[in-house]
């Protein structure tokens, strides 16, 4: 049995906390959070129903007012860190120090200078699993996409374009101030620029401009990225917060190949369809979301002493560089060089 400790308790520490309990390798041993009335709260609510649902057992779990004593834990082996970005990188050095196995909320870190602090403190711990949060490459339908993409079974890819809008989040402040959370550009469009890059590899170029919800683009960005594989293949991505405060979610992607086309919608049902030779088919998926599976392949790599197949630190901090390329495409107009960064 692995205990599990999670650092921050609101909708991400709780949605952590759901996924753990699915899986019956892990036990969710302990909890800190500078806000003790978050132990108690069952009102918190996310983009996605369900979410934030995790309930804590005060008989089973300790709950601690400092990381300090829960990294102390000895009946913690792995933590979750759920807490503002801004914390990420100090936090996730802390863990690692303390020998904990870590999984970190994305973005890793404010910015890729940052998160590369905590790259390279995971690097001198090979014993240890750490790993971003980077749910959508663990998502039902869009790790289904990501095969596909890899084996063409329908061909190679002529275009792709994903979608991801929503109200600004509700549940709390730290939202409302781009100096600590990035914007929506990188609370929310990272899952599709991380996914992109995780689908096609690195782009040679990535050319952005305000959306129509933010002239600055900080809260609404469209993404154009260029590879030197595939020139003319059209990859787009689009993220942002709606002004108005009642706006629904919308996760999408719409995928054409060769011979088909895929099409994720999460407000629809069935969410994904694969269209080819004139049939509209459902794609079967396994139940569940992004979080129960990274959950799955952290508690994996935990039980295996390897590293998490799918997403590395180094992605993490790639991610957040290739937000800050897509910043100076904004400022500049032009399209922005993406050279890969050493490990």
């Amino acid at each position: 049995m692995i205990g599990v400790g999670i650092i921050g308790f609101g909708l991400m520490g709780r949605t952590h906390a759901q996924a753990y309990a699915i899986d019956l390798r892990a036990q969710l041993r302990a909890i800190a959070d500078l806000n003790p009335t978050r132990f108690q709260r069952k009102d918190v609510q996310g983009n996605i129903a369900g979410l934030g649902a995790g309930e804590i057992d005060p008989a089973t779990v300790r709950l601690h007012d400092s990381v300090a004593a829960l990294l102390d834990d000895p009946a913690v082996q792995a933590v979750s860190i759920c807490t503002p970005t801004a914390t990420h990188v100090d936090l996730t050095i802390a863990a690692l120090r303390s020998g904990k196995h870590v999984m970190v909320e994305k973005p890793l870190g404010l910015s890729s200078a940052a998160s590369r602090l905590a790259v390279d403190e995971a690097s001198r711990h090979p014993g240890l699993v750490a790993m971003p949060a980077m749910c959508m490459r663990f998502w039902p339908g869009w790790s289904w996409l990501r095969e596909i993409i890899r084996e063409e079974p329908y061909g190679p890819v002529q275009a792709a374009s994903f979608l991801r809008m929503g109200a600004r989040p509700g549940w709390s402040s730290f939202y409302t101030d781009p100096a600590q959370s990035g914007g929506a550009m990188l609370d929310l469009h990272i899952h599709d620029a991380d996914f992109v890059r995780s689908c096609f590899g690195n782009p040679r170029t990535v050319e952005s401009r305000p959306g129509d919800e933010d002239p600055t683009g900080t809260d609404h960005v469209v993404t154009r990225y260029r590879f030197d594989a595939m020139p003319h293949v059209e990859i787009t991505a689009e993220g942002g917060w709606r002004r108005d405060a009642e706006a629904p979610f919308v996760m999408r992607f719409h995928v054409r190949f060769e011979q088909a086309e895929a099409v994720f919608d999460l407000s629809q049902t069935p969410v994904l369809r694969l269209r080819r030779g004139g049939d509209d088919e459902p794609v079967e998926l396994p139940p569940g979301d992004g979080y129960r599976y990274e959950v799955r392949a952290f508690l994996d790599a935990i039980e295996q002493g390897t590293p998490v197949p799918q997403v590395s630190m180094h992605d993490g901090a790639e991610a957040v560089r290739l937000i800050e390329c897509e910043r100076e495409s904004i400022r500049t107009g032009r399209p922005v060089n993406f050279a890969p960064a050493s490990r």
